[in-house]
């Protein structure tokens, strides 16, 4: 993935009906990348869907051919403030050492990203690709932090195990390398939020206690996906039951 990866996502997304031409402001313009020339002056590369095929205009100050264009700032006008924090949601969440973007289920996402494909029709986040080589395992494994601490809050909220974590054991199953430092620390920052304290008596064992006061019991053996990973993480050795 390079700096064009939000290119490549609008260009999916215009595909996939966000944004149509004939629904544009006056001057058709779905989207542009700005930024500063090689001349060291605004830019702009306006960008616009004809019959699915892409056209590209130049536009600067100086009306002067321009060859690069750096510092770049992806511009699009929408058509309500809701489509605005789906955008600025799924954008921020990029990252551009990843070939994917994990987006939040909300009903106004599946239905525009309905024709595009996606990983796996029952996790938790939708996953897109943007290539073809990814895999989902690659794609849960290097979730962002905040990603993570959302499907520990689903864990330790609802008591549902999302399908990323059924990913993740298999990966510590196999005993692929993946950062550990990142889940730990999304695991803690959710344990913080959800007010859920683990403890250690002087007999021995621990004890994980939620926020209203009641003990939730965990199992290595025949929990869930996400028990497993909750405990592997608090204890690297063998564990047993809470």
């Amino acid at each position: 993935m390079d700096l064009f990866s939000p290119f490549l996502l609008c260009l999916r997304w215009s595909h996939g009906g966000l944004w149509n031409p004939r629904r544009a402001d006056s001057s058709g313009v779905p989207f542009s990348f700005r930024g500063n020339t090689e001349a060291l002056e605004p830019g702009e590369i306006i960008c616009s869907l004809e019959k699915d095929r892409l056209r590209m205009e130049l536009k600067n100050v100086s009306g002067r051919e321009f060859q690069e264009l750096c510092d770049l700032c992806l511009w699009v006008k929408l058509d309500s403030s809701e489509h605005c924090r789906e955008l600025e949601d799924m954008l921020r969440q990029m990252d551009w050492r990843n070939e994917f973007a994990a987006l939040t289920r909300t009903r106004y996402v599946e239905r525009v990203m309905g024709p595009l494909p996606q990983l796996h029709a029952d996790t938790h986040f939708r996953f897109l690709p943007l290539s073809p080589e990814v895999h989902l395992g690659d794609c849960v494994s290097n979730l962002s932090v905040e990603r993570q601490k959302e499907l520990w809050m689903v864990f330790f909220q609802d008591g549902i195990s999302p399908v990323e974590f059924t990913y993740m054991a298999d990966i510590l199953a196999e005993g692929t390398p993946f950062p550990m430092f990142s889940w730990e620390l999304s695991l803690r920052l959710a344990l913080h939020e959800a007010g859920i304290r683990v403890e250690y008596p002087n007999h021995g064992g621990f004890q994980v206690w939620d926020g209203a006061g009641k003990r939730r019991l965990f199992n290595y053996e025949n929990g869930t996906a996400a028990e497993r990973l909750f405990l592997k993480l608090l204890f690297p050795a063998p564990a047993g039951q809470a």
